[in-house]
């Protein structure tokens, strides 16, 4: 499929159009309607595939608005980290006007937009540092912030207020995108982006390098990976000169993702787990019954979880282990007995035992915007024996004390409740999405969904299944749910929960 580079909204970000710089007088502007038509008579014409997006203004609830008159409201939370103006992002987005004219949107180009945030108008530097990788904002950018009384002609009036739907979708790691960066490349960054450990940064650095194409516009990249490597070797030694000294285990990955279940000691965690998984760890009426991490696997809603039982956390004392588990882990429950008083010291004890070791349970997984050494870990708040006398004022009490801003499920055992709400809420925390494969020509297998992240795309998919797939993918066909029609869409489309898909090469 041919490029098309008429952007009306690179125009505006690349270009130092706004209102402190030149118009961008030798960039070709286009009627974005006229593109639109364009793309659709291409796809028409040559079987290519068209971009299919169902994007529109959505109610994210009230808006906000900073010191400088930006409005913003967040549509759908992130679980990555939020861009410095420094960053270079990957973003999806389409832009209005007050009289709801669309000017532009990567999602009828079909691939998203890459730029520096630092050369953008000031309304989205200002705006794409307030959302998460992974998320999606709505801006509403005043003049000032956009392109001022010059605008930008003939798509921009003078004085116009811009609003924009923008998803987040990746903060690169290493700079602005080279020219040449190959698809290996791409999905070994992908990987070191995942590493749950120093020895799969050190492997996933290593082939970074590798597979980077050496050449003037690299030569930053290379100077960065280079310096991480060193880094993360550094680590690795440290790491190995320590081991014996404590208990390790390690915890295979299983299921779409991993959530560890940390208390103190007689706060529920055993008898949760054996609620929600296949697991039988030991319950006891006496404390540190669990000696050793037990996983188990919950399913819900045709997705598998994996839960994992840890040793309780008590009079400063956490073993090694069980901080990796947290540090690495999709999300981490945290079990508060709510019918005994002495629950809620405990607690608080465990929470300043994590924090000592730069661990912060937040709402979602980020570094602390003031110290990078300090990890904040999403987390879920489980009441148990929410039934007992008292039960309420002493979760009230618990919240207000450590200022939580992390979910809560309530739930009891005997007799039991609200253990179907909290797996759901596992499940929403955890951002998942289910997807069905449909072979050309077949029904769709509905009984076995894959199990995909909130944002994944169609290439994503592809990866999952084999890797032949991600070399060999042209265009997919997408059924939601409903059996509607099957639309032809590019690698780029953004899937959605029990999408139906059928890849072609």
């Amino acid at each position: 499929m041919r490029q098309f580079v008429r952007f009306v909204l690179p125009v505006a970000l690349l270009a130092a159009v706004g209102c402190a710089g030149a118009p961008g007088e030798n960039m070709t502007q286009s009627d974005p309607a006229a593109d639109a038509a364009a793309i659709a008579a291409e796809g028409s014409e040559t079987g290519e595939v068209k971009t299919v997006s169902s994007e529109s203004p959505s109610d994210g609830g009230p808006f906000q608005e900073t010191s400088s008159g930006l409005k913003y409201r967040i549509l759908r939370e992130g679980s990555g980290e939020s861009p410095k103006a420094s960053d270079t992002v990957v973003c999806h987005y389409r832009g209005w006007l007050d009289d709801g004219t669309e000017f532009d949107s990567s999602y009828k180009r079909g691939e998203p937009a890459t730029f520096p945030l630092n050369q953008v108008i000031p309304g989205w530097t200002e705006g794409l540092q307030l959302v998460q990788e992974g998320g999606k904002i709505e801006l509403e950018i005043p003049s000032d912030l956009g392109y001022g009384s010059r605008g930008a002609p003939p798509v921009i009036p003078p004085n116009a207020r811009l609003h924009f739907e923008v998803e987040l979708v990746q903060i690169r790691l290493f700079g602005p995108v080279a020219a040449n960066l190959t698809l290996q490349y791409q999905r070994a960054e992908e990987a070191y982006r995942q590493a749950k450990s120093t020895a799969e940064r050190v492997r996933c650095l290593e082939e970074m390098l590798r597979l980077l194409p050496k050449h003037k516009g690299t030569d930053k990249i290379h100077a960065d990976l280079r310096r991480k490597l060193k880094e993360a070797r550094q680590l690795e030694t440290q790491e190995r000169s320590t081991a014996g000294r404590g208990r390790r285990f390690r915890l295979p990955a299983q299921g779409a993702g991993t959530v560890i279940v940390i208390g103190a000691p007689n706060s529920g965690k055993s008898r949760l787990v054996a609620e929600l998984t296949n697991a039988a760890p030991e319950v006891a009426p006496f404390p540190f019954a669990t000696r050793e991490p037990c996983p188990g696997m919950m399913r819900w809603d045709q997705i598998d979880v994996q839960l994992v039982d840890t040793p309780p956390v008590a009079a400063g004392h956490i073993e090694p282990y069980v901080l990796d588990f947290v540090r690495t882990a999709d999300l981490t429950l945290l079990t508060l007995d709510a019918s005994r008083d002495e629950a809620l010291d405990e607690t608080l004890d465990l929470l300043q035992c994590f924090q000592i070791r730069k661990t912060v349970l937040a709402q979602r997984k980020a570094f602390d915007p003031v110290d990078k050494t300090i990890l904040h870990v999403p987390a879920l708040l489980v009441a148990t024996h929410c039934l007992a006398e008292d039960a309420d004022v002493r979760l009230s009490l618990f919240r207000e004390t450590t200022a939580a801003d992390w979910p809560t499920v309530s739930v009891d055992f005997d007799p039991p409740s609200g253990i179907p709400a909290l797996a759901a809420s596992i499940i929403e925390k955890l951002q998942l999405i289910r997807v069905y494969m449909k072979r050309p020509g077949e029904a769709p297998d509905l009984a076995e969904p894959l199990a995909l992240p909130g944002g994944s795309r169609v290439s994503d998919l592809a990866i999952q299944i084999h890797n032949s797939w991600a070399e060999r993918l042209r265009r997919a066909r997408i059924w939601d749910h409903a059996g509607g029609r099957g639309d032809w869409v590019n690698p780029d489309h953004v899937l959605e929960d029990r999408d139906i898909v059928e890849l072609h090469d």
